[in-house]
């Protein structure tokens, strides 16, 4: 029988013959003991990873995803718009109008040209009625919905067609200019071919949940063309054509 006074002057795991006996006492992990030193119990420390992963997340999104998701879109709705505003264009503007209506030529004698003028009436109403046109084609684009799968946006192969589709609205924002251009390139010997086409540009909302951002899109139509057999006259008045 053991004296417990006995075993208290012989310290913790004495007996009175001075023999050793085992005792075993619980110890605490670190992790939990450097959490209990701080205040924190387990429902704090799941907080904290909550927290953690959470924040980790975020970033994996924002740095990742995100950028990844933007220019996705933007791509597919450039291609959309683009292809919209070429129909509305080509369905206005083919077979209406013609060289002459746009240029005046004048010529010598001989047949030569020696001067050349734009009809500057004739371009600004070609320019009016393709800003029209653009118009009528973005209250088409404007609330136009589609959808992508974000497996497209963690740029995955096995993953492209898969997991939750994001939402992506098109919004018109009614900024758009049409402007009449023209260019000259020499076509063999003593020839010159003078083109004469529309530019349009448009700018389109592309909302995404958090990710909002403005495209331009471009647009370029030839109207019509012309061969001149010659020089370019040194005299050539291009009002109201390429001037911005």
């Amino acid at each position: 029988m053991v004296d417990l006074g006995e075993s208290r002057r012989n310290g913790p795991g004495l007996s009175a013959g001075g023999r050793a006996e085992a005792l075993w006492l619980p110890r605490k992990s670190g992790a939990k003991r450097y959490w209990q030193r701080r205040g924190l119990g387990r429902p704090g420390c799941v907080m904290v990873l909550m927290v953690a992963t959470a924040v980790m997340l975020i970033w994996f999104l924002e740095v990742t995803v995100a950028p990844s998701l933007r220019t996705m879109a933007e791509l597919e709705v450039s291609g959309l718009v683009t292809e919209i505003l070429a129909r509305h264009l080509r369905d206005s503007l083919q077979n209406r109008v013609s060289y002459r209506d746009l240029i005046y030529i004048e010529k010598d004698d001989s047949g030569r040209i020696v001067f050349m003028q734009a009809n500057t009436d004739e371009v600004t109403r070609v320019e009016a009625e393709t800003l029209l046109c653009v118009q009528q084609a973005l209250g088409e684009i404007d609330g136009i919905k589609m959808e992508l799968p974000l497996g497209q946006a963690l740029g995955s192969s096995l993953l492209a067609n898969i997991g939750p589709s994001i939402p992506v609205t098109l919004k018109a924002m009614g900024m758009a200019s049409a402007r009449v251009r023209d260019t000259f390139e020499s076509r063999g010997i003593n020839n010159v071919r003078h083109s004469i086409y529309i530019e349009t540009e448009a700018n389109v909302r592309v909302v995404i949940p958090l990710l909002p951002s403005v495209i331009k899109v471009k647009v370029t139509m030839p109207l019509t063309e012309a061969i001149i057999a010659g020089e370019v006259p040194r005299a050539y008045l291009n009002w109201g054509i390429g001037e911005k």
